[in-house]
């Protein structure tokens, strides 16, 4: 019992040099350096709450300058990342920037919680690029899951 292990001699060297480097890892790049602050968690909803109030107003430009804050404050969880691209999506639309409207579109497409609002904007955009029977398949499909949907066809 009291001899000179050679292999427990190497595990805990082994085990020596991995909480060093561990540690030093944690104190020169920071043990918590990729949490979002509860502010910019705040700063985010609350602009998207903004964009969401003046977008059921009919404020396009207002609720397009809210959203986009609300995107650029990072601390947005990835369902509503993805309705907040909707919805800035929506907004080009009425801008006439149907390329930017189908590129949110597209990205919100892989994460989307909310089918309804999905094919709703896809119908809009279809709708822009002047593909009317397109436009009334999106919408019929957002108005099943959503009757309280109200659309332009």
């Amino acid at each position: 019992m009291g001899m000179w292990n050679p292999l427990r001699q190497f595990c805990y060297l082994q085990f020596a040099a991995f909480f060093l480097v561990t540690m030093s890892m944690m104190l020169f790049s920071g043990c918590n350096s990729g949490a979002i602050s509860s502010t910019k968690i705040a700063d985010a909803q609350s602009s998207y709450d903004e964009a969401l109030a003046k977008l059921s107003s009919g404020e396009m430009q207002g609720a397009l300058s809210a959203i986009e804050q609300s995107l650029a404050a990072g601390g947005l969880n990835p369902d509503l990342y993805a309705s907040a691209l909707l919805v800035r999506a929506e907004c080009y639309v009425a801008a006439n920037r149907i390329d930017d409207a189908a590129s949110d579109l597209q990205t919100a497409e892989q994460g989307a919680p909310d089918e309804a609002r999905l094919h709703y904007v896809r119908g809009l955009i279809l709708n822009a690029q002047g593909d009317s029977t397109g436009a009334k398949r999106e919408f019929s499909a957002a108005k099943r899951l959503d009757r309280s949907l109200k659309t332009p066809l």
